[in-house]
């Protein structure tokens, strides 16, 4: 299996204090991996640190991403690249409609022009997958949605832009029992269907 992501030796700080003491980590391609922990470990500040927030320090160590030396970039070149982080409790945004934010997502991914037709029949596939109401795509992103369709748009947007590794930050844990069961079926989907998996 080829590697999809590794850690070497991470050392991070915020506001000059240490976070992470030397963490390693690798994940080949079609893995999953799941990072446990109580409050203060230090999960959060791992996937920051990957996804090149600037408020995260990199002190010491590497992060390559398919065999690139990542440590370096900024997150816009992390996101092209194909790495994306998503929130516990995403944030509504109005003016933009979930199906507009997810086609500019894809776009940029892929840098090629998404046309809207074809998009459109995508979007629609990807949330009949999720048991979404198709109207939501015409809504506003993440405007009064439940915790669980939230998570839902989350799966849709990882699903109609194709990024090739996901961390999902504390989604599982805000799901009920059937969103769960709906998220996990995508994820192991997603694993089965592109060549850069979760």
């Amino acid at each position: 299996m080829s590697e999809l992501l590794r850690v070497e030796n991470l050392h991070v700080s915020v506001g000059g204090k240490e976070l992470l003491h030397g963490i390693n980590l690798t994940v080949n391609q079609g893995e999953v991996h799941v990072i446990m922990g109580v409050n203060g470990a230090g999960k959060s500040t791992l996937l920051h640190a990957i996804m090149g927030n600037p408020v995260y320090q990199i002190t010491e160590g590497h992060i390559y991403f398919e065999g690139e030396d990542i440590t370096q970039l900024s997150v816009d070149k992390r996101a092209k690249l194909g790495i994306f982080l998503s929130f516990q409790n995403p944030i509504s945004v109005a003016g933009i409609t979930m199906e507009n934010f997810i086609r500019t997502a894809k776009t940029t991914i892929s840098g090629k022009q998404q046309r809207l037709f074809p998009f459109k029949r995508l979007m629609r596939q990807r949330m009949e997958d999720l048991a979404m109401d198709p109207s939501y795509a015409d809504r506003y992103l993440n405007d009064g949605f439940s915790g669980g369709a939230r998570s839902c748009s989350l799966g849709s947007s990882i699903r109609s832009s194709q990024c090739s590794m996901k961390q999902t930050r504390d989604s599982m844990s805000m799901l009920s029992a059937s969103y769960r069961r709906i998220f996990l079926r995508i994820i192991m989907k997603e694993m089965r269907s592109f060549s850069s998996p979760i």
